[in-house]
């Protein structure tokens, strides 16, 4: 039996990379353990940069690719993600950015090319990559489905985020405020006047009054979401395009899970925009990202919204 044995193809000449301005400086801390990501975000501790890894032996697959994507597409950006943020991290992965819209990623080892991002996951079933050996082939697909997406990419994205966010909000919310009513929890019927009383009970144990303010705040954000997330989400998934217009689409609240069915898209301009939506989003533009506003619906983002309502009110 004949044992294959693979050793990592590295080199020290990852420093020309940094001739390339469209190289980010930065390193991308999406391949780090939340741990290390959140050292490498600390202001207080040294702040290694693609400098400091390149100085080391870097996958010469990562470097070949690079260079040649640094210099063929001087309109992307091009960030190196190391699994660990200190000098000389071993690093294999690139993120592509358009801006601050991430195209997608690259990883590269044992002369293999491995590239994802939303586009390539949907149009595969049973693989959220491809992969190749050929250098000529990654140069393909990046050319072929790394690119910035439609109006219509951009709408099923949201759509798919928003359904996340609503799933974890629903759990998250119901655990905090169940720990503190429980009682009320489980009849689901917490009436703003009870819950106003029982702050005022907690005042006269006393309990600080930061805390106080606290419950206060994860109550009335739990009666946003839950206006909006029970018993389920019914209205529509807005995204301002680029060109300033209004595209919308029915939530799918099975976006999350891989069903990635495509839904019907209107589009509309300001000017014709329903009042409905006209009204929902202006208020939703009043709020900070990820914040619910009571029977109005959710803000993602200063581009994504979700307003509620039925099928038919909300068309």
């Amino acid at each position: 039996m004949i044992t294959m044995q693979y050793e990592e193809d590295i080199t020290d000449n990852g420093r020309i990379l940094l001739r390339y301005k469209n190289l980010r400086r930065l390193l991308c801390t999406s391949r780090m353990s939340p741990m290390l990501a959140e050292q490498y975000m600390d202001p207080q501790e040294p702040t290694p940069t693609s400098e400091d890894i390149l100085t080391g032996r870097v996958n010469s697959t990562l470097v070949r690719l690079t260079s040649v994507l640094c210099a063929s597409y001087p309109q992307y950006e091009f960030q190196l993600a190391p699994r660990a943020a200190y000098i000389n991290a071993p690093c294999y992965a690139i993120v592509v950015w358009k801006g601050e819209t991430k195209l997608g990623s690259i990883i590269c080892s044992y002369g293999r090319y491995e590239l994802t991002n939303d586009r390539i996951r949907k149009k595969l079933k049973r693989s959220t990559s491809k992969k190749t050996n050929s250098l000529d082939t990654a140069l393909a697909i990046f050319k072929r489905e790394f690119k910035p997406p439609s109006e219509v990419e951009g709408l099923e994205a949201a759509n798919e985020s928003i359904c996340q966010i609503f799933a974890r909000a629903k759990q998250n919310m119901n655990y905090k405020v169940q720990r503190l009513i429980p009682a009320a929890m489980i009849s689901r019927d917490l009436k703003k006047e009870s819950f106003t009383l029982l702050l005022k009970a907690l005042e006269l144990q006393g309990v600080p009054e930061d805390d106080i303010e606290k419950y206060a705040e994860e109550y009335e954000t739990y009666r946003a979401i839950k206006s909006i997330t029970y018993p389920k989400p019914i209205g529509l998934v807005v995204k301002i395009g680029n060109d300033g217009n209004y595209y919308t689409q029915q939530y799918n609240p099975r976006a999350f899970d891989g069903h990635l069915t495509a839904l019907p898209v209107d589009s509309y301009s300001p000017e014709s925009l329903p009042d409905s939506l006209r009204s929902g989003v202006g208020l939703l533009k009043l709020l900070e990202d990820d914040s619910f506003l009571v029977d109005v619906g959710y803000r993602l983002n200063n581009t994504s919204f979700f307003v509620r309502g039925t099928n038919e009110s909300t068309r």
